[in-house]
């Protein structure tokens, strides 16, 4: 339990009165037989009184009285005499009157009775054991929490880290403390607060890959001066790792919750698809013709090229009036495929719901049912779907009675279904079923001139949801996404945006910087402009190299060359070190 040093100042002095001394008045002062008391009797103080003031004399004072010719103790005793102390004053009073006063001895009275002394670095120590005995709890608080804990003084200096600090960053108690927080840093959250002297609450962070927290700080006073800052860092990695499977495995119910919503967006219409590209202009045109027939339509395209985002426009243009309900066929353990498509009846099997399931077939009634993935369709499910097609009949397992299903069917795949149909991995008649129309989804590295459009599109989807709405994106930026070969497509570059917006809030920077793409696109754009001529490491270390001594000759100091180069000044030292480069001061 925490000890209020107000409590202290409460506590009444003669509770900490000293008894060790002769007391006697200063007129029955004798040198000789005093010397003789305090080494015989081995009294350490003698305490001269009178009415009102007191005098404490200890072996040091008397040696100067013995070596003086002439002393007088009555003058000697009016000029360094103090006033007695009452014995109700209390220790805070104590030291309001008397704490800056060079005298270490007080005498004490009570009813005109003189009790003792109080000896006042014993009473500071007292407070000073008291600061101690809180540090310590305190600290071991604070070592135990699972928040991280920072806090630094006004200079930006580290002046506690505790251990979930440690583990969150990776960054050692005894090599933090007494440093800039900068140093180990580039942008963190409490030289801001230490500037403006207002608290965040639960910023985003992810220092580290796979990890994820929330920062709140706030700045610190006493008695109304700022003497610092704290912030607090708390790991939701695990969180997000747990929101993240529940997305993956939500029940039908918080399917359609989803779908009603998107279905209720504007985005997922024609006139909202993102792109210029004359291929990809033609295959919106057609699909959107046949949009309201009830023909079946094959998507087919690589991972990412936005296969679900037609197949969800096409689904709002026929103005069916059920649902869009998505499949991704890889997703589906084989024994859970028909159970999934078609439903169960309650009893039907060993661990079945009571009451049964709907399929998804008849959750789509109406509506659309995407399959996505479906070249991983067990072959076989395949021949069940393709009788459901032709029949417009579901059973579910384990009834006897079938349910009239009304569903427009879209299928999608990122594998060469017609090879597929070659190695017996995919029934031919169910793939001329459903290539009622079949559309081909050119990869995102082939519609070279939307990139910027979609970058640009998603940049202005990401600041509104993450509330950032100044931020900008140079054309060097769009310049390096154009010459990238996007394998993933569409999602990637999607993903890609999304994160350097993240990453330029947490830093709190209006304009995206080049440092926030991945090496990858950085590296392989570069390596793309010199050539073949070396290895890819071989081309990297020379950029390098050239750019920190360039900087260096620019900069008068490290610090300087660090911000030129736009990168923390630790990752500078630490390059500098690796291609063994001299350079100017480390101020």
């Amino acid at each position: 339990m925490l000890i209020e040093k107000s409590n202290l100042d409460l506590i009444k002095i003669k509770e900490t009165i000293e008894k060790d001394a002769i007391i006697l008045d200063y007129l029955d002062f004798d040198l000789n037989d005093l010397k003789k008391k305090m080494v015989g009797e081995n009294i350490f103080l003698i305490l001269l009184k009178d009415e009102k003031n007191s005098l404490m004399v200890v072996p040091e004072d008397l040696l100067k009285i013995e070596m003086k010719e002439e002393f007088n103790i009555e003058k000697y005793f009016k000029k360094n005499s103090l006033p007695l102390l009452s014995s109700d004053l209390s220790l805070g009073d104590f030291f309001r009157m008397y704490g800056d006063q060079p005298s270490r001895y007080f005498g004490l009275c009570e009813k005109k009775v003189v009790l003792g002394y109080i000896d006042k670095e014993k009473l500071f120590k007292l407070y000073a054991q008291v600061d101690q005995e809180n540090h310590r709890l305190i600290t071991s608080i604070l070592d135990n929490i699972n928040d991280g804990v920072c806090i630094v003084d006004t200079n930006n200096r580290v002046k506690y880290w505790n251990k979930s600090a440690e583990k969150l960053y990776e960054v050692p108690r005894n090599k933090i403390l007494n440093h800039p927080l900068t140093e180990f840093f580039p942008t963190p959250i409490l030289p801001k607060v230490l500037k403006t002297e207002e608290g965040v609450k639960n910023v985003y962070n992810n220092p580290r890959e796979k990890t994820h927290n929330l920062t709140s700080a706030n700045p610190l006073y006493s008695n109304g001066i700022l003497i610092g800052a704290i912030s607090y860092d708390k790991d939701i990695s695990e969180q997000i790792k747990i929101t993240e499977s529940l997305k993956a495995t939500q029940s039908n119910l918080e399917v359609l919750k989803s779908e009603l919503v998107h279905l209720g967006e504007q985005r997922h219409l024609f006139s909202h698809i993102v792109g210029k590209d004359p291929k990809w202009l033609e295959i919106v045109k057609i699909t959107k013709m046949v949009a309201k027939a009830s023909i079946p339509i094959l998507i087919s395209g690589e991972s990412g090229t936005g296969k679900e985002v037609l197949a969800r426009a096409i689904h709002v243009e026929s103005e069916r009036p059920g649902y869009f309900v998505p499949i991704n066929c890889s997703a589906i353990p084989k024994d859970l495929f028909e159970s999934e498509l078609f439903g169960y009846e309650s009893g039907a099997f060993s661990g079945a719901s009571i009451g049964g399931k709907k399929g998804k077939f008849e959750f789509a009634t109406k509506g659309t049912l995407f399959l996505d993935e479906i070249g991983d369709m067990p072959l076989e499910m395949q021949a069940k779907l393709l009788r459901v097609l032709e029949e417009g009949l579901v059973t579910p397992i384990g009834g006897n009675n079938s349910v009239k299903i009304d569903v427009r069917v879209i299928g999608a795949s990122n594998k060469n279904l017609i090879e597929l149909t070659k190695n017996g991995l995919f029934r031919k008649d169910l793939y001329y079923r459903l290539n009622g129309i079949g559309v081909e989804l050119p990869p995102l590295r082939e519609r070279s001139g939307d990139i910027s459009l979609l970058a640009l599109h998603f940049l202005k989807d990401y600041k509104s949801t993450y509330g950032y709405p100044r931020l900008s994106m140079p054309d060097e930026i769009l310049g390096l996404l154009e010459s990238y070969h996007w394998e993933g497509n569409i999602r990637e570059l999607k993903n890609i945006i999304e994160r350097m917006v993240i990453l330029s809030k947490n830093h709190h920077l209006e304009t995206i910087s080049v440092d926030f793409l991945p090496d990858v696109i950085r590296n392989t754009v570069l390596s793309r402009q010199i050539g073949p001529m070396y290895s890819l490491n071989d081309l990297l270390e020379m950029t390098e190299k050239e750019a920190i001594h360039e900087a260096l000759s620019k900069a008068r100091t490290k610090a300087e060359a660090a911000k030129l180069l736009k990168i923390p000044r630790s990752t500078l030292y630490f390059k500098m070190d690796k291609y063994r480069i001299e350079g100017v001061s480390d101020n």
